[in-house]
């Protein structure tokens, strides 16, 4: 009777190890799906930050050509109202030489 409590002892001894072992094992695997989802997740998170600096970059430059061109355009209407101004001032001052001169 001991002999078969004894070897029943060592068969639930056996059988208590290999559940405990198949639970590491799962624990494990679960343990290291956790960190390659988090990897995962991480790896995405840095590509997103990636390309939001990427399309604020790319807004910044437009915004600065956009601005270049409103600032060359703005000067070249500034120079042609000059010229516009320099040609009546010129006009104005002919025609006040001509006034005097036939006087």
């Amino acid at each position: 009777m001991q002999c078969w409590h004894l070897s029943a002892y060592f068969v639930v001894q056996e059988r208590r190890r290999a559940i405990e072992t198949e639970r590491q094992t799962r624990f494990q695997e679960i343990a290291e799906r956790r960190r390659q989802r988090a990897s995962e997740f991480e790896m995405r998170q840095q590509e997103k930050e990636k390309e939001r600096v990427e399309a604020a970059r790319a807004k910044e430059r437009d915004r600065e050509e956009r601005l270049a061109a409103l600032n060359k355009q703005q000067k070249a209407h500034i120079e042609e109202l000059q010229k516009k101004i320099q040609l009546k001032v010129y006009f104005y001052l002919s025609s006040c030489i001509c006034m005097q001169q036939t006087c």
